[in-house]
């Protein structure tokens, strides 16, 4: 069932809980036991036909929606929304008498096989969607329905339904063992799931405005952390790719006080951005598949996973050619000096952005000019022919 222009009227007259996909039906009655008076859900509540254009008005809302809600309930095993997720399991702990905790009151305990700690991923079909990963990052709080337990989540903690909780501080406890240092660039926010990263980086980075925030890569590394995981997600219309990641890219241009944003790179990284590849294929270029989005966007290839080698060096730089540099070279047939002219720069990005998302799909050319070298930041050049191939 899914809302439609031929659905509305008989929807907005109210339908029997049982005729409802099960996938829905077991999340309205989780949302009632929870005594939540209300429930979103995409097919339901946005109109689904094909030229609607309400579902790229509510597409950059996402953020809004699922960032605003009390929870949200995750099916994380379903293939489809036929498979629901409120089913009968094997049982995998049981409870047993106990004494009393020394503070005089009861202690529960419980017995359990050996765990496998797979069985604490909440990764499975619901991970493997385009549209999920917004929906699994933007709210507060998430409860998961795996084929072998719950798993509740929120911004400071992990907790299992077998009885194991998984903090942040304890993360950062152990990260910082050896050295108090949990600012700015140290290692502790990198230890944490993606969930918890998203969450715990605006107080990660720097508050003072004075901060130059946006020239370090210790900034945009969790944006790049993320197109990894994203990338090698599938769509049933590829062309949603930009938009169904918009809501993300959002929230994180508002934590780092930038709105340069265009085909899924952001502008003040844009060097760093654009030497992304495609898993296995080191800097090569990729082969761009995905006709609507611009070439040079990691969005124009197929479902390969996209790498950016450079993400968290901080010795990556652009090298900026004041004089002109010249290097002798001798071929089979001639003998030479080739001269590199000065001036290389990012020529600029001009781009048309389509549709109501800001942060969604665009149109555009990318330009520069003059010699380009990348060279790590402790080489010192004698001469542009130190970098330039020989």
């Amino acid at each position: 069932m899914k809302l439609t222009s031929h659905t509305m009227a008989v929807l907005r007259k109210g339908i029997p809980l049982n005729t409802l996909d099960p996938t829905i039906r077991d999340a309205i009655l989780v949302t009632r036991a929870l005594e939540i008076s209300y429930i979103w859900i995409d097919a339901l509540c946005i109109l689904q036909d094909p030229d609607a254009k309400e579902w790229n008005e509510e597409a950059s809302k996402m953020n809004e929606i699922y960032g605003g809600s009390t929870a949200t309930l995750v099916a994380a095993s379903a293939t489809t929304v036929m498979n629901g997720f409120l089913k009968k399991r094997e049982v995998q702990y049981i409870p047993i008498q106990s004494s009393t905790t020394p503070a005089g009151s009861p202690a529960r305990a419980f017995l359990s096989r050996e765990w496998d700690e797979k069985e604490d991923e909440s990764r499975g079909p619901w991970s493997t969607r385009g549209w999920t990963m917004q929906e699994g990052l933007l709210p507060r709080r998430l409860l998961y329905y795996t084929s072998s337990q719950m798993i509740w989540t929120c911004c400071e903690e992990r907790k299992f339904e077998r009885g194991v909780t998984k903090s942040v501080q304890g993360v950062v406890a152990k990260t910082t063992a050896y050295s108090d240092d949990a600012s700015f660039g140290s290692a502790w926010l990198w230890e944490l799931d993606t969930f918890r990263k998203f969450k715990n980086f605006p107080a990660y980075i720097p508050r003072s405005l004075d901060y130059p925030l946006l020239s370090s890569p210790e900034t945009f590394r969790l944006w790049y952390d993320l197109i990894e995981e994203y990338t090698p997600r599938k769509f049933e219309r590829i062309s949603d790719r930009l938009a169904a990641i918009s809501g993300l890219a959002r929230q994180f241009g508002n934590t780092i006080r930038c709105h340069e944003y265009v085909g899924g790179l952001w502008k003040p990284d844009l060097i760093r951005g654009l030497i992304w590849h495609t898993e296995g294929s080191g800097l090569e270029r990729a082969r761009a598949v995905n006709d609507p989005f611009p070439s040079w966007s990691w969005a124009s290839v197929g479902y390969e996973g996209v790498k950016n080698s450079q993400k968290n060096k901080s010795g990556f730089r652009a090298l900026w050619l004041g004089e002109k540099w010249q290097r002798h070279y001798q071929g089979p047939s001639e003998e030479g000096t080739k001269t590199l002219q000065p001036g290389m720069e990012m020529c600029g990005c001009s781009y048309v952005q389509i549709g109501a998302a800001s942060f969604g799909d665009c149109r555009g050319l990318l330009g520069s000019r003059g010699a380009q070298i990348l060279f790590p930041a402790w080489r010192t050049l004698r001469s542009a022919a130190d970098a330039w191939p020989h």
